[in-house]
């Protein structure tokens, strides 16, 4: 992932996961304490 780290000028985490394909990594990252520390906001606007 550096060169996306690069791109982005951001530091990322890597929540991947061998053998647990994306739906075992997805799980985890969901009850993970970065994701509930850090979870994405949805931005919807001004409507």
């Amino acid at each position: 992932m550096p060169f996306l780290e690069q791109a982005l000028g951001a530091s990322l985490c890597n929540f991947d996961k061998d053998g647990g394909e994306v739906l075992g990594a997805v799980k985890d990252y969901f009850v993970s304490p970065a994701f509930k520390k850090n979870a994405p906001i949805a931005d919807l606007g001004n409507p």
